[in-house]
């Protein structure tokens, strides 16, 4: 949905990518003829971390843990971009904002209608690991 909501702004800005620009620009990948701003990859990265967060933000220590992984890899996926010479910085950087935005506009819009549908579905026996995370009982040790 975020990439899908992306692509008008990247058909209204037209920013033309480094490599276009600059004659000078080394490139590390294959070139695309589409425009640079915001950077569909990274707007990608943005939507789902910031899932990731609402997540963890009702999830145990693990989920935090995740969370913070995949920040750290969409910061690294965010540099990439740059480095391999698809997009300059502020590409990268309002693709992350943009996606991280669609994600939360999108949870507090739809919070109540995605959690009703998850509790239906978690009702269906066979998808239930799927979807309800349960905790494992402590064993207890005898006396």
């Amino acid at each position: 949905m975020a990439v899908g909501l992306n692509q008008p702004l990247v058909s209204a800005v037209h920013r033309a990518r480094p490599y276009s620009v600059l004659p000078h620009v080394e490139v590390l990948v294959s070139r695309s003829h589409d425009y640079s701003f915001p950077s569909d990859h990274t707007v990608t990265a943005g939507a789902a971390v910031a899932g990731l967060w609402i997540i963890a933000h009702y999830g145990t220590k693990a989920t935090r843990w995740l969370a913070a992984a995949g920040t750290i890899l969409a910061l690294l996926l965010a540099f990439s971009r740059v480095y391999v010479g698809a997009h300059y910085p502020g590409d990268v950087t309002a693709g992350l904002l943009y996606g991280a935005a669609i994600s939360v506009a999108g949870w507090l819009l739809l919070r109540r209608a995605l959690s009703y549908l998850a509790n239906q579905a978690a009702q269906i026996s066979p998808v239930r690991p799927l979807i309800i995370a349960t905790q494992p009982a402590h064993k207890t040790r005898a006396a």
